[in-house]
């Protein structure tokens, strides 16, 4: 009996350990590629800017737009917001931004900015590169 008790008693301290160990210190899958030495991050630790490694497909939402679909080109920069949301990236694909009324869209090679505004909507905004 004492040597049952004492087999549950290591089990479960095993177990305790290997829960925690998997709780706490699984490696982070990293949803984003950057360059080797490129990274930029804010004084809370959250990433500020990178170049991207390879092209990375990013979807936002805005409640008046419904959500969109982009597409950020590799070995370009791309940015975040401090709190960690999306801020630009060079695109590789057209985008079609609807505003209000009016319709914009934004060329292959053209810079995707995303201000996020106070009542949470998204702002976004293209500008095309010159050359």
């Amino acid at each position: 009996m004492k040597l049952a008790c004492q087999f549950i008693a290591y089990l479960s301290s095993a177990l305790t350990l290997l829960i925690s160990n998997l709780l706490f210190y699984l490696p982070a899958k990293a949803a984003i590629t950057c360059s080797p030495g490129t990274i930029q991050n804010y004084q809370n630790g959250s990433l500020a800017s990178c170049i991207l490694e390879n092209d990375m497909q990013i979807q936002l939402y805005n409640s008046k737009a419904g959500t969109l679909n982009i597409s950020c080109k590799a070995k370009n920069y791309i940015l975040f917001h401090s709190d960690g949301n999306f801020k630009s990236c060079l695109i590789n694909q057209n985008i079609t931004i609807t505003k209000d009324n009016s319709v914009e869209v934004c060329p292959v090679e053209s810079t995707l900015e995303v201000e996020i505004l106070k009542d949470g909507n998204l702002s976004m905004s293209c500008q095309k590169l010159g050359y």
